[in-house]
């Protein structure tokens, strides 16, 4: 089995500075909802997991590199 993550940037979840953001950076050490849901899931999933790896995927969101924030 192949395991592919999806996370959603659009703005639907807030800015990243606004504390009800599902994107939010909490305390030192302390995981937002993406993180904490993403580790359980791949926490459950590592055993079938074909190779071990977890493909990642973001959309929705505009890198800063290209100079539209």
């Amino acid at each position: 089995m192949q395991i592919h993550i999806c996370i959603d940037f659009t703005l639907s979840n807030l800015e990243i500075s606004d504390y009800r953001s599902l994107h939010r950076q909490g305390e030192m050490g302390e995981m937002n909802q993406y993180e904490k849901a993403i580790f359980e899931v791949c926490n459950v999933m590592t055993p079938y997991a074909k190779d071990q790896k977890f493909h990642a995927y973001g959309f929705g969101a505009i890198p800063r590199y290209l100079g539209q924030t």
